[in-house]
């Protein structure tokens, strides 16, 4: 049904003879030496360079809370953290306040309160826009509409360039 196949077997051992540990480390050093150098690696403008910023698509729950602690971690920011949260409509900004009645909560997350919600129409499920900028410690927070309409931006800018 199948022909047969021949397999061919070494009439001697292929494994290689140890080579001293003294000689393998100088031709493993010789080789690096002789092997040309890497390709170079790119160089970006500014605009390129990694922000201080993280940033992430998160989503609301029916009580206001947040679901993604993320941000906050890498802010630094602790369960407990005594916050502000100013309304900048349609951008809510949120920065360590020591006076203030808010707070993160005892899980590490941040709690929108009713009056926000309703003045920004945001309802359960809804997804939000969070960056936390690292350098002035601020969190801010928006619909992903605003991103769109930034990048639409910066296309029409690059076409009309």
């Amino acid at each position: 049904m199948f022909p047969s196949l021949n397999w061919a077997t070494p009439s001697r051992s292929t494994s290689p003879s140890p080579v001293p540990r003294d000689e393998l480390q100088d031709s493993e050093q010789d080789a690096a030496a002789k092997r040309p150098p890497g390709l170079p690696l790119a160089q970006f403008p500014d605009r390129f360079r990694p922000s201080r910023s993280y940033s992430v698509l998160t989503t609301i729950d029916i009580n206001g809370r947040i679901a993604d602690r993320s941000p906050l971690q890498a802010l630094a920011w602790p369960p407990g953290l005594s916050i502000s949260i100013s309304l900048m409509v349609p951008l809510i900004v949120i920065a360590p306040d020591a006076a203030s009645r808010e707070h993160v909560t005892s899980q590490g997350h941040i709690r929108l309160s009713a009056a926000i919600r309703h003045v920004l129409q945001i309802t359960s499920g809804h997804r939000l826009y969070m960056t936390a900028a690292i350098d002035t410690d601020r969190l801010t927070i928006g619909p992903p509409s605003v991103i769109d309409e930034f990048v639409s931006r910066l296309q029409q800018e690059a076409t009309q360039a």
